[in-house]
């Protein structure tokens, strides 16, 4: 191994009390477990609180020491994972190594060093990251794709800035915003708006995970709409990685697959 993982090696954000918790992403049809968003929690009183309003007030160089270490946990966890004979996907966001040509050279180049699985890696970026150079960050992330990892761009159709991020950058993912997902079944436009993103995002060649779905209803609507990839409570929330080994263990899958008016069969059932 060239570089060891060392999720220490950043003296800064173990101070923090900062942990990484894993919610799983599923197939919308066949419930197969897809992957695993990495988040960064604070345990408080043995309670996971998010951690994303102290990152926020981060200044930049310290939210990309933030990713270095964010990645270096992640990938400790699907060795974790691996050792008990499960291979899972995690996805970790890297929106302030992206931030700046110079940012992004420096984590690919970085990340290169590494000696790892990279297939079991999606690297996420985020609008509110505010990638100020999209020629440069396009050139990256084809060759970050070139080591085998995946590219997803979260908080997608949030703004403009994620439809120009979109059209420059080859993606694989594209996440679409709970703020969207949450109201698909009470209020047609944000129903319209999520369709529209779907079917955008499948003819661009990219494939789609709806966050933020919380029940069965949900679930069902995004399958109809032919959605590829689910996230959210309805499958369980960001859990400890040991919690996730066990949770992997006796999720189970649907008894069979559905189709677009088929109906839904989802796993508990």
């Amino acid at each position: 191994m060239t570089e060891t993982f060392d999720p220490c090696a950043c003296a800064d954000v173990p101070a923090l009390d900062l942990e990484l918790f894993y919610q799983p992403i599923v197939c919308a049809f066949s419930s197969r477990v897809m992957g695993a968003e990495a988040l960064s929690r604070i345990v408080v009183n043995e309670k996971a609180v998010t951690a994303m309003p102290l990152i926020r007030d981060m200044d930049v160089d310290r939210r990309i020491m933030l990713d270095r270490w964010a990645t270096c946990s992640a990938l400790h966890a699907t060795d974790y994972w691996r050792s008990r004979g499960i291979s899972v996907p995690v996805h970790v966001n890297i929106g302030a190594a992206a931030h700046s040509a110079e940012s992004a050279s420096e984590f690919f180049f970085w990340l290169k060093s590494l000696d790892i699985d990279y297939s079991l890696l999606t690297l996420e970026i985020t609008e509110h990251d505010r990638v100020t150079d999209h020629e440069c960050a396009a050139g990256l992330i084809q060759e970050c794709r070139k080591l085998g990892l995946e590219i997803a761009v979260d908080d997608f159709g949030l703004g403009y800035a994620t439809f120009e991020f979109l059209r420059q950058i080859p993606t694989d993912l594209v996440k679409i915003d709970r703020r969207f997902v949450g109201r698909i079944t009470s209020d047609a436009r944000s129903a319209t708006i999520v369709r529209g993103a779907i079917d955008l995002a499948h003819s661009l060649g990219t494939r789609v995970v709806a966050e933020g779905v919380e029940d069965d209803e949900t679930w069902g609507w995004l399958q109809e709409a032919g959605c590829d990839l689910i996230q959210g409570h309805v499958v369980e929330r960001a859990i400890a990685r040991e919690r996730f080994a066990e949770w992997h263990e006796v999720w189970r899958r649907p008894r069979r697959q559905t189709r677009k008016g088929a109906g839904t069969v989802f796993p508990w059932q």
